[in-house]
């Protein structure tokens, strides 16, 4: 069981979870909500590992836990149809194929939905899920969600462990609202995932220079948490009134005599200096954010 404070501890956690299966020729299920199937998703996707291929091989399938609520008759389903629905997923897997990692979600729509849904063991689910084969389960859940007499009889099960989350701060406040955000791990295509993320988010917010400017910007701020920190980070893009923002969040602590990083004004953080109207690198518990504000319509500096 993982018990996690913040969405990165999760991504990371479960994607590693799912990667560490299909990188070695095995297979993943994933039950999540559908916000973090989708960050999970993409989190793996980046790592290397073709989730399309996968599934075409019956080595990866993903449930979103809302649908499952939404094609239940009865709220009293949701653990049948969730053991029918995981088994159904395990039994297209070839028998040949392990290892089989499962993992499920103790999601807050479980928790809000009526009747027997909060009473959904994942160490009953697992127990049913052992008998048709061998598997590993990883079940998470949010500090914030009830632990109910379920969770607590998992979390003591025998072979259970409770597993450490890992690393990663709060995100920084920001005078804006974040309008679009992604957990990236630190491999290199995570780089592009944060220039896709910046130009959806500016498209209808900014001019094309200025959407060139963030691009390049945060590239640069994705790139040192990929190369330097080698940490999971959290990428963000908010505007506030003229401005655009730009936040890299990672977990790699500043040291304790930190008085700033060398700067060459053709690249990094000198490139991110001359470009923005504002930035700063600022600690933070368990980690550190890197942030730059540029003009949203306007020349370039």
């Amino acid at each position: 069981m993982l018990v996690y404070r913040h969405e990165a501890q999760l991504v990371e956690a479960a994607g590693s979870f799912i990667s560490e299966a299909l990188t070695g020729g095995g297979a993943a299920v994933a039950l999540a909500s559908a916000a973090h199937l989708r960050a999970l998703e993409d989190w793996v996707s980046l790592c290397g590992s073709d989730l399309g291929a996968a599934a075409v091989q019956h080595r990866y399938r993903g449930f979103e836990v809302e649908a499952v609520l939404d094609s239940l008759d009865s709220p009293a389903d949701v653990a049948p149809a969730l053991s029918a629905q995981l088994a159904a997923a395990l039994a297209e897997i070839p028998p040949e194929v392990a290892p089989v990692h499962v993992f499920g979600e103790v999601a807050q729509a479980l928790r809000a939905a009526p009747g027997d849904a909060a009473n959904v063991s994942f160490a009953a689910l697992a127990d049913e899920l052992r008998g048709a084969r061998p598997v590993s389960l990883l079940c998470a859940r949010h500090e914030d969600v009830t632990a109910d007499a379920a969770c607590s009889r998992q979390e003591r099960a025998d072979g259970a462990a409770l597993l450490e989350a890992p690393r990663f701060p709060a995100s920084p406040a920001s005078n804006g609202a974040v309008v679009s955000s992604a957990v990236l791990p630190p491999a290199p295509a995570a780089c592009r995932a944060a220039r896709r993320l910046v130009r959806a988010a500016c498209a209808n917010e900014a001019g094309a220079d200025a959407i060139g400017a963030a691009e390049l910007v945060v590239s640069e701020l994705a790139g040192n948490a990929v190369r330097h920190a080698r940490s999971t980070f959290k990428a963000e893009v908010s505007f506030n009134n003229g401005s655009v923002r730009l936040a890299v969040t990672d977990a790699r602590p500043l040291p304790a005599d930190w008085d700033g990083f060398p700067i060459a004004r053709e690249h990094g953080l000198g490139l991110v200096a001359a470009m923005a109207e504002s930035w700063a690198v600022e600690p933070l518990a368990d980690g550190k954010v890197v942030w730059a504000e540029l003009a949203r319509n306007g020349a370039v500096r």
